[in-house]
């Protein structure tokens, strides 16, 4: 029995594993011109469209959207209001958790829906290009569930706005150089059309057709740049049923305050008569005093059926839609939400917290620049700031120098509470607290912390309304209040019951606002997965696939969507499922080219030819397993090696199912060679043909000749052959195991393919076997192949062995038996079961996969106590061992390592049971093999030999019966270029 490992090392973030639909969008940045308020511009968009499009999915769905940046700004995409569940580095925002998409590129985004039911949207997220750039998200129950309300007969989209004359980009480029505030906007739009209030803009007014008697879901999006608005409808009433994608308790009222980045959803009932029309409109809400404010409303039109612009009576503007400086109006209705908290959606409310952080929100100045003009007040730069703090953006995103531990780019110092107590909401502050300090500082909680958040408006420059939003998190909105927040009477005014559940909140002018969440990502939801073998996917192992370390499994009827990255790579690498031994009949190569402008570091070859070695089971492969696993017995051997799938005519029934590959006399091809068997190593060669390497694991090696080459399971080889027989020739494509194990049944029989030369035919000689192929127990062959393996090392491919080590970690690698148990009969070894080792701990699989259980910080899944060192050493390669040693510990034990540490492992073959060769691979990474050997290895001698100037760099490697190899890397995944 042979036993193929893979060593572990977690990084970082990972997945969550969809158990819906997918649906997939292409976005399209570009500039389109529009014409509003009798003036045509060019406004940036999506797929030339303002507002951009509406996603509609389900509850539980994934959407991936690939953003193509056809502009001349950088620019990102945030899903505002979307949890995001274990997959921040979709969230958007810029320099927060990614760097700008530039101009000419393009970016995938993730969006998980796992854990909304309602109205979200999408927007830019650069500067203020979310003024055009943005759109609605529609997330409906899943199916087979509906609403809590009764199902509507239609629904209505409404994306409240505003429109600049000026271009956008301009006016806070403006307002950034001169440090002034921002010029307002001159309208207010409905999904983006300003209204007949407005100049030549009568037919740029948005109308809505309903029917007398029908109710209609309105979802009402604040999409202004930071302008809270009242919204109502003529003669109409309408019932909240949900705010921000969570279902809320009916509440009827005549208007609505809707904070920026806010959603509503809405019923009305059109009670009206057939043929009327109805103002819909929309007005700022501004609180402030001597603050400029957009004082214009926009308007819309909710037209009953059988209505004209031309017979109908003029519509009105609501009465009861509330002056802009209305704060009861706007008090009274926030004060009005509150969760649904049923049984289907409950308010999981967090009843104590772990801690109470407390932020004053405020606007500031900062001192003008020597020899610049500003013109903000005292003729110094508006600014805001979080306890005192002035954000500085950084030039890296924080999420990445979080996860790559890269020093420099934030501190961790945000304050629990402000710096410096004062009366926050006095009419007059002493001038110094107008200046603050300037950071890029971030708040790191620990995982599942229960924590709440005050909000405390101040009156610095001009007390306002503030609109908070969390990136990543929904959280409930406890309380408010006016003045000053008092930690010892104020929480005793909580709604712990059923308080609102949103992710936008606004902070009153002169007041604050309460939230409370559990710091973590909503819980996942588990989910045969497929590993790409080989490739690094450099700082995304939640997309590597092996079942039960990265991720949970795909559940039948289900999907999972992989990013691969291959940056790193260039040759020939694979992909194959890696649930069980499915991996059999499921896989398939990755051919990686140069760069576009690149080339081979050798003559462009005239033909390529993938060989994939494989095995075939007449039986069930699935089953094979299985067995094998209920008796503990060794699963029975292959009927077939395969190339491509076919076993070749040495086989019964097979003169049909033989591969050829034709070539012609005088040019050279490039042979791509993936040995996907199960566990065994493969010799291969061609009779009559010399085969030049050129690559291993998707590395360039120095070109090495060869009659034959040794292959393991899951390595890869890229081969010169140099077609140099007489055209009209047929030649064997040849590949046997070697099996150097004594006593261990293997598959004996050789699978070919032929090399057919142009103008052969079946008439043509019979090839015959190759006399280059080893026999299968010949050690000296492969190990003359193994050793001849070089890195090519040139300035184009360099390398980078790491000379000396911070840790080596000695791993024995052993079949063992397990304890059959009472009561069972087991096929293995004394009447017990096979199982197979590293430092004598038999892995045991999880429930959830480890990453998962990593990156949330949940127990008792793993532990991190695997050992540097066999725990007990012995004469590893003997040919008697005690009893004792042939039973191991079961457990699951990984090796957390420090990022960029220098690491060598060396593994080590043992003879328990009996020696063979053992194929070992490392997910995302790949290594330098710097030695191998025959023996116990010897940490003082045997390291002398090694090669560190241009050893393979690999992926796989075989260690040899009773014997050693060491391999070294770095402990990150490569560097993002």
């Amino acid at each position: 029995m042979r036993f193929e490992g893979a060593l572990v090392l977690l990084f970082g973030l990972f997945t969550y594993h969809a158990l819906a639909d997918t649906h997939y969008y292409n976005f399209t940045i570009q500039d389109t011109a529009y014409t509003r308020l009798c003036l045509t511009k060019s406004i940036l968009t999506v797929n030339g469209r303002f507002p951009g499009p509406t996603i509609d999915a389900r509850n539980g769905d994934i959407v991936i959207v690939n953003v193509i940046n056809q502009a001349e700004y950088n620019i990102t995409i945030h899903w505002h209001g979307v949890d995001q569940p274990r997959n921040p580095w979709s969230d958007g925002p810029e320099y927060i958790t990614q760097c700008p998409i530039q101009p000419g590129s393009n970016f995938t985004y993730r969006v998980d829906l796992s854990e909304k039911e309602g109205t979200v949207w999408w927007h830019a997220h650069s500067d203020w290009d979310r003024a055009t750039v943005h759109g609605a998200i529609v997330v409906r129950p899943r199916l087979g569930d509906s609403f809590p309300f009764a199902q509507p007969a239609g629904e209505i989209p409404l994306i409240l706005g505003e429109w600049w004359k000026a271009n956008v980009s301009e006016v806070i480029a403006d307002a950034l150089r001169t440090g002034a505030d921002p010029k307002i906007s001159d309208a207010y739009t409905i999904n983006g059309l300003p209204g007949d209030q407005y100049p030549c803009s009568e037919n740029d007014t948005f109308t809505a057709e309903v029917e007398t008697g029908k109710t209609y879901l309105l979802r009402v999006v604040n999409a202004a740049i930071n302008n809270e608005l009242f919204f109502a409808i003529e003669g109409h009433r309408l019932t909240v049923v949900g705010a921000d994608a969570a279902y809320t308790k009916t509440f009827d009222t005549d208007y609505i305050m809707i904070t920026p980045g806010q959603t509503f959803d809405l019923l009305l009932n059109a009670n009206s008569t057939a043929g009327s029309r109805h103002y819909i409109a929309a007005r700022a809400y501004a609180s402030a005093d001597g603050v400029d404010f957009d004082t214009t409303i926009t308007t819309g039109i909710l037209q009953y059926s059988n209505s004209s612009s031309s017979s109908s009576p003029q519509p009105t503007l609501p009465s009861s839609l509330p002056a802009s400086n209305d704060t009861n109006a706007a008090t009274s209705f926030v004060a009005g939400l509150r969760s649904l908290a049923s049984t289907k959606h409950p308010a999981n409310v967090p009843q104590t917290i772990d801690r109470r952080i407390v932020i004053t929100v405020a606007v500031n100045l900062l001192p003008c620049e020597p020899g610049n003009t500003c013109h903000g007040p005292q003729d110094d730069r508006l600014s805001a700031s979080l306890n005192n703090i002035s954000f500085v953006s950084p030039v890296v995103d924080i999420l990445e120098a979080y996860y790559r531990n890269i020093s420099g780019v934030f501190g961790t110092g945000f304050p629990d509470e402000p710096p410096l107590a004062y009366n926050y909401t006095a009419d007059t502050l002493p001038a110094f607290l107008l200046f603050p300090r300037r950071a890029t500082e971030v708040k790191v909680l620990e995982y599942n912390t229960s924590v709440e958040v005050v909000f405390q408006g101040t009156n610095l420059l001009a007390g306002e309304n503030h609109p908070m939003h969390l990136h990543g998190f929904s959280f409930y909105v406890v309380g408010r209040g006016f003045g000053n927040f008092d930690n010892t009477t104020d929480p005793s005014t909580y709604n712990l019951v059923d308080p609102p559940f949103e992710n936008t909140v606004g902070v009153p002018k002169n007041g604050w606002a309460a939230i409370r969440f559990v710091a973590r990502n909503p819980d996942p939801r588990d989910a045969l997965h497929t590993p790409v073998h080989g490739v690094d996917q450099p700082r995304n192992p939640w997309s590597d696939g092996p079942e039960y370390i990265t991720q949970c499994p795909i559940q039948p009827g289900s999907n999972f969507t992989y990013r691969v990255d291959l940056r790193d790579k260039e040759g020939t690498v694979w992909w194959h499922a890696h649930s069980d031994w499915d991996r059999a009949t499921v896989h398939g190569v990755i051919v990686v080219r140069p760069r576009l402008g690149g080339s081979f570091p050798f003559a462009q070859p005239a033909g390529e030819i993938p060989l994939v070695l494989g095995e075939w089971w007449k039986a069930n492969v699935s089953e094979v397993i299985a067995e094998a696993l209920r008796t503990g017995g060794s699963p029975n051997v292959s009927d077939a090696f395969t190339i491509n799938g076919q076993p070749g005519e040495l086989y019964p029934c097979s003169k049909n199912d033989t591969f050829n590959a034709e070539v012609e006399t005088g040019k050279t091809y490039l042979l791509r060679v993936v040995n996907a068997a199960i566990n065994s190593e493969i010799f291969f060669a061609i009779e009559g043909h010399r085969l030049t390497v050129v690559g291993t694991d998707a590395a360039y090696t120095k070109p090495f000749g060869t009659d034959y080459i040794m292959i393991t399971p899951g390595e890869t080889f890229d081969l010169l052959l140099k077609a140099n027989s007489t055209a009209g020739s047929r030649h064997y494509i040849a590949a046997r195991a070697y099996a150097p194990a004594v006593g261990v049944p293997f598959v004996t029989t050789i699978t070919t393919a032929i090399l057919r030369y142009s103008n052969s035919s079946s008439s043509s000689p019979q090839p015959t076997l190759p006399s280059s192929l080893p026999v299968s127990n010949d050690t000296d062959a492969a190990t003359a192949f193994v050793t001849g393996l070089r890195s090519l090392a040139s300035t184009e491919h360099p390398i980078d062995v790491p000379q000396t080590i911070d840790r080596r970690i000695v791993i024995t690698v052993a079949v063992n038996l397990l304890s059959c148990e009472t009561g069972n009969t087991c096929a293995g070894p004394q009447g017990d079961r096979f199982a197979a080792s590293l430092n004598n701990i038999s892995f045991q699989t999880p429930v959830i996969d480890i990453l998962d259980a990593y990156y949330r910080n949940i127990s008792g899944v793993f532990g991190t106590g695997f050992p540097n060192e066999p725990p007990l050493p012995y004469n590893y390669t003997d040919t008697t061992f005690p009893g004792f040693l042939l039973f191991p510990r079961r457990a699951t034990e990984v090796k957390v390592l420090e990022h960029n540490t220098n690491v060598e492992v060396v593994f080590q073959g043992t003879n328990l049971i009996a020696g063979d060769n053992h194929p070992m691979h490392l997910h995302g990474f790949s290594f330098y093999v710097v030695g191998r050997g025959f023996g116990n290895f010897n940490n003082e001698t045997d390291p002398s030999t090694y090669n560190l100037v241009d050893p393979p760099f690999e992926n796989t490697v075989g260690v040899p019966k009773s014997g050693w190899a060491a391999i070294r890397f770095r402990a990150r995944n490569p560097v993002d270029e």
